[in-house]
């Protein structure tokens, strides 16, 4: 959404709740924020200037207020301005990729929290590889593109396309690779144990290690031709 100057200059707009009406494109946060054109800030100003907006966005996704960052990381309401705005000192740029990477690791622990307990409803169902939504979730709790997903799997994009529209399922090597996909946490449930609180990280490594071993098998299968055209 592009911001006219109206807008600009509108009192409801100042401070960092601007960051809200921003979309993808730089160019208006930084010609509002800094009044200066996108090719006179330096490329050190806009890494911060993106911490920023990325923690905004973050807090908003686990709907959590300013003051939860107030208390946790011992910052008041004019250093959460500055991080957000990219105007750090050093003491302050330190703190902001801290914020930005915790918010990142809850964000993505929130995210597959959520598809995992799907993946675990769509497949004690049964044949969950004839179901769109197995394909969808589990692409979206490793919060892959449909192109890396396919690239993956060594299939076309258009394969993927066709099975989260429903139409077909996988087949050959594809079920396999997708199988070995399924998350630990998963597995685990489905075989009667339930994932405890201090068995989160050693989950998340397994997962860390299996995705790194499917890889492997992918280029192995890859070799045979085995996989869905």
């Amino acid at each position: 959404m592009k911001i006219d100057d109206s807008q600009k200059q509108n009192e409801a707009f100042v401070g960092w709740r601007i960051i809200d009406f921003l979309t993808e494109e730089n160019d208006d946060y930084l010609v509002l924020k800094k009044e200066k054109p996108i090719d006179q800030v330096d490329d050190k100003e806009k890494d911060f200037l993106e911490i920023g907006r990325r923690i905004n966005w973050n807090l908003q996704k686990l709907n959590y207020r300013d003051e939860y960052l107030f208390e946790k990381y011992r910052i008041d309401e004019e250093d959460l301005d500055k991080i957000l705005f990219g105007e750090q000192n050093e003491v302050l740029k330190e703190i902001s990729i801290i914020i930005d990477q915790d918010l990142i690791n809850e964000v993505n622990a929130r995210r597959k929290e959520y598809y995992s307990a799907s993946l675990y409803r769509i497949i004690k169902r049964g044949k969950h590889f004839e179901n769109k939504e197995f394909y969808k979730n589990l692409r979206a709790y490793w919060n892959m593109r449909q192109e890396e997903l396919a690239k993956k799997l060594n299939v076309k994009v258009t394969t993927i396309r066709r099975w989260e529209q429903g139409v077909g399922p996988a087949s050959g090597s594809s079920q396999i690779i997708l199988t070995l996909l399924i998350p630990v946490e998963v597995r685990l449930k489905l075989l009667g144990k339930e994932t405890e609180p201090h068995q989160i990280e050693q989950v998340r490594l397994l997962n860390d290690l299996a995705n790194v071993e499917i890889d492997e098998i992918a280029e192995e299968l890859a070799s045979y031709k085995l996989g869905d055209q």
